[in-house]
């Protein structure tokens, strides 16, 4: 599905696990041939896959219920505990599901490579989708001085998805 919005994101969300949905952003920020479009779709679709979406959901609701048990361990009157959870609880969940985010990432970068192989789409060519995301980032970075990257971080940083993409398209171009 196409959304109308400048942001330059894709994703395969657990709640529509069998769509998935491309930011005009994207599009026109990333997209300039049909092998980077299929390498999109490929990881994004490896998402799906691999259960990425689900797993997601899954580790959510047990950190929730972790901290939950934890917070009213610690103040069983639910008082301080309670709004102490309710305001640090997104960055607890942000900090524990972001290293693993990453890790989905590069999965679904190696998984969406194969896909584009298989397809019949050339690989080396599909990889110019991350120096067309390095493009964005250095011009985000630039223009905006506010790109960071840190811990709360749910993506590795592109030029090392690239490294890794360039590495793994040798292997699948004999798929190609």
């Amino acid at each position: 599905y196409s959304v109308m919005n400048e942001n330059p994101n894709a994703f395969v969300h657990g709640f529509l696990p069998q769509k998935i949905f491309v930011h005009s952003g994207a599009m026109k920020y990333f997209i300039e041939s049909d092998e980077e479009l299929a390498l999109l779709l490929g990881h994004e679709l490896s998402h799906y896959l691999q259960g990425h979406t689900k797993d997601r959901m899954l580790e959510t609701a047990v950190c929730k219920a972790i901290v939950t048990v934890a917070m009213a361990m610690i103040d069983p009157s639910g008082g301080i505990g309670g709004f102490a959870m309710e305001m640090l609880l997104p960055w607890i969940d942000s900090l524990i599901m972001a290293a693993n985010s990453r890790d989905c990432e590069s999965e679904a970068d190696m998984v969406g490579l194969e896909i584009v192989s298989r397809a019949c789409y050339n690989p080396s060519k599909a990889l110019k989708l991350f120096t067309n995301m390095k493009k964005f980032e250095t011009h985000f970075k630039h223009e905006n001085k506010i790109w960071s990257n840190n811990l709360l971080a749910t993506h590795p940083l592109t030029s090392d998805r690239e490294t890794a993409a360039v590495e793994a398209s040798r292997r699948f171009s004999k798929l190609y």
